[in-house]
């Protein structure tokens, strides 16, 4: 994994985190991609495994980025852009559902979809 794509998580996870402070899994998706970064290099099967590692944190960011927007566009009363970022994060789920464990995708899955029932309920 190039140094580069490992910066460019830790600037998405600090995103998150300027965003939302209390995000544990931000903090541990920053704290990952650092030590990451401190690594360097590898053999090949480390890189693979890096880059596996590296999209699965970038779908965390962007879920949890889509979560929170959607949550704050829902206390603005903002309903069709909480539903489109919903949208997006459930939509992420399904475009990379291969590389998350089954207990962890049911689990965002499960978020998801009540953060929609609210929307919904909202309207």
């Amino acid at each position: 994994m190039a140094a580069s794509q490992w910066r460019s998580a830790i600037d998405a996870w600090t995103t998150v985190l300027n965003a939302n402070p209390d995000n544990a899994e931000a903090k541990k998706g920053l704290q990952e991609a650092q030590s990451k970064l401190e690594q360097g290099g590898g053999s090949l099967l480390d890189k693979v495994s890096d880059d596996v590692t590296l999209r699965l944190q970038r779908l965390k960011v962007e879920f949890e980025n889509d979560l929170f927007s959607a949550g704050e566009k829902l206390n603005r009363g903002d309903y069709a852009g909480a539903q489109l970022d919903a949208s997006s994060a459930k939509q992420l789920l399904d475009r990379d559902q291969t590389i998350l464990a089954p207990s962890e995708r049911e689990s965002m899955a499960n978020r998801v979809g009540k953060l929609i029932d609210q929307i919904n309920e909202s309207r």
